[in-house]
């Protein structure tokens, strides 16, 4: 009986542990492959960007 309440909050706070972990690694690697693909954009792209900055603020 002692076992199986010991087992049941180890079980609880892993699915807590995981249900985090599922949220926080994918967000942060999205947010790294967003940075990752930014600095290796080519130089009329970012061109291109920083034009359409320039019309929004216009």
């Amino acid at each position: 009986m002692i076992w199986m309440n010991f087992i049941e909050n180890r079980i609880s706070t892993l699915a807590i542990i995981c249900l985090i972990l599922c949220i926080v690694i994918p967000t942060a690697i999205y947010w790294m492959n967003k940075k990752y693909h930014e600095s290796a954009d080519p130089g009329w792209k970012k061109k291109r960007k920083e034009q359409e900055k320039q019309k929004d603020k216009v």
